[in-house]
């Protein structure tokens, strides 16, 4: 059974960090380097709601007995495998697994491109993973 607490907490960590990165208002590449907190807030929150969202599919996977990822992309796969979500949504929140752990790992080899398209991969992507795990505590 799904822990609807745990659940709330995380949705509730998501939606504060998808929030400020909104309120940020990046609408170009140029908007995150006009000052070089900009490009590591961006960095920061991003991360932030993927791993809340890793976080998230952990629980379901764990209280559904879905499976045992071996990666934190795999989370993902293993919710399109069980028809959680769709492929489309597994592919978009892969891509942002990945550019997680770019981040994490080669912060150094991440352009101003690839995080403005992560930034606004994440604010599209990540809410539909939470419509769809909102839609399996209500069955």
């Amino acid at each position: 059974m799904l822990d609807t607490e745990r659940i709330a907490k995380m949705v509730g960590d998501i939606d504060e960090c998808l929030s400020k990165l909104k309120e940020l208002n990046f609408r170009s590449e140029e908007d995150l380097t006009k000052d070089w907190r900009n490009l590591h807030a961006a960095a920061m929150l991003m991360f932030s709601a993927v791993n809340r969202s890793i976080d998230l599919a952990q629980e379901v996977i764990t209280s559904k007995k879905l499976g045992f990822p071996g990666t934190y992309a795999e989370h993902f796969y293993l919710l399109y495998e069980n028809k959680v979500i769709d492929k489309k949504l597994w592919q978009e929140l892969s891509y942002l697994v990945s550019a997680r752990n770019l981040i994490a790992h080669e912060y150094y080899r991440f352009r101003v491109g690839e995080m403005f398209k992560a930034v606004k991969a994440s604010i599209e992507a990540i809410p539909k993973l939470i419509k769809e795990v909102k839609k399996l505590l209500k069955v």
